[in-house]
């Protein structure tokens, strides 16, 4: 299935953070790059570009969960699952706090994600695809 991955910075392979690796609906991607841009300027860094991944789980064997929200809880759901021996590949999600259409996955292994493509788009205008308002460039680059 294909979802989405944005961030500050290009990432030509994914290694996993403590929490997983989130990917989503490209509205939730961009929200969560959005917020970190946010957050980076607010500390002086001078970012305006989302590097936006298009990606593929090539992962089969879903556990579906509610959004657990925090880095900790995400980490504390994958040991319990793998101490329980369940049979999982990702953890599929309804996004709270980054809603979209389509569902987050949140990954503790990079094989299940292959990287289709990358592209990049100016703050500016991932602002505005957020609040529906569609330039043509944009909308057929992402």
């Amino acid at each position: 299935m294909i979802v989405f991955h944005a961030s500050t910075v290009k990432i030509d392979e994914f290694y996993i953070p403590y929490g997983g690796l989130h990917l989503g609906g490209i509205h939730s991607a961009i929200e969560c790059a959005l917020r970190k841009l946010y957050e980076g300027k607010e500390k002086g860094f001078d970012i305006d570009t989302i590097h936006i991944h298009r990606c593929e789980l090539v992962g089969t064997k879903l556990y579906e969960s509610d959004d657990l929200g925090s880095d900790a809880s995400w980490r504390r759901l994958n040991n319990v699952l793998k101490l329980q021996n369940e049979d999982f590949e990702i953890i599929k999600y309804i996004n709270k706090y980054e809603p979209d259409v389509l569902p987050s996955y949140c990954v503790f292994d990079p094989k299940y994600v292959k990287i289709l493509d990358h592209s990049t788009m100016h703050l500016d205008n991932a602002e505005d695809l957020l609040n529906g308002i569609y330039d043509d460039e944009y909308r057929y680059s992402i």
